[in-house]
């Protein structure tokens, strides 16, 4: 399956809107600034093409009594994949970041602690680097590769 194939699949029609005004700014090395959400949508669209299944984790998404649907530190993506092999599952937690980003200390420590308690379960997972000055999607592409998939 193609890539717009599969983006298309997934997503639905691609919206018409016009583009997001962060996506016209430069920041002070001169490369265009993209928000996270920009980049949750392109590493999604890697993962797609790739064969994963990939669901999205919003920190605002609530249950039917109002009480939050996921913890404070919950990372930004699940990623699935099945293999032929015994029936098994890659999964991968993932949690972004947009480039040059800053988080606030408490809550880094928090997803931190989220990411170890992961994988000490024996689960994948990616955590985009504080402060990470280059393309957040070939760091990612990169890393997937190193993880041999």
């Amino acid at each position: 399956m193609s890539y717009a194939k599969a983006l298309k699949r997934a997503w639905g029609k691609p919206t018409k809107r016009k583009p997001d005004k962060a996506a016209l700014k430069l920041d002070a090395d001169g490369k265009l600034v993209v928000s996270e959400a920009q980049v949750e949508a392109a590493i999604t669209g890697f993962l797609l093409a790739e064969g994963w299944l990939v669901f999205q984790t919003k920190a605002e998404a609530r249950m039917p009594s109002g009480a939050p649907a996921h913890k404070r530190a919950t990372l930004d993506l699940v990623a699935i994949r099945q293999h032929d092999v015994f029936n098994a599952q890659d999964v991968l937690f993932i949690e972004l970041k947009r480039r040059n980003a800053r988080t606030e200390r408490k809550h880094l420590a928090e997803q931190t602690a989220m990411a170890e308690w992961l994988r000490g379960r024996g689960f994948t997972v990616y955590q985009a680097p504080e402060g990470h000055r280059g393309d957040m999607l070939d760091h990612f592409k990169g890393w997937h590769r190193e993880q041999g998939f």
